[in-house]
C-alpha cells in the first residue's frame, strides 16, 4: 500500500515540476495532496516494517521447550538428471 501512496506523490511532484496546474489554487491543492500522499506511504512502509520486525521477534522468542528435541527429517529424491538431499524441520 505505501508503493501505491509513493508512486501518487511522484505523480504530484512531476505534475508541479511540469507546471501542468491551471492557477494558484489548483497547484496548492496538488501541493496538498503529494504531502498526503508521502506520509501516508511513510506511514504504510512503517507499519509495514513493524510487522516484520514483531513477527520475527515472536517466531525467535516464542516459549519453545529447550528440552524437546528438534524433529529434522532428511530426504533425498533422485530424478531422470540427478538428484538431490535435503532436510526438512523446524528451527528452535
Amino acid at each position: 500500500m505505501g508503493t501505491v501512496f509513493y508512486v501518487q506523490a511522484s505523480n504530484d511532484y512531476a505534475a508541479l515540476k511540469a507546471k501542468r496546474v491551471s492557477g494558484p489554487t489548483d497547484g496548492a491543492g496538488l501541493r496538498a495532496s503529494g504531502e498526503r500522499a508521502q506520509w501516508l506511504s511513510r506511514a504504510s512502509f512503517a507499519a509495514g516494517a513493524a510487522g516484520v520486525v514483531t513477527t520475527g521477534l515472536i517466531y525467535l522468542l516464542s516459549g519453545k521447550d529447550p528440552g524437546t528435541p528438534s524433529q529434522v527429517r532428511p530426504t533425498a529424491s533422485v530424478g531422470n538428471g540427478g538428484g538431490m538431499v535435503g532436510v526438512a524441520g523446524t528451527l528452535p
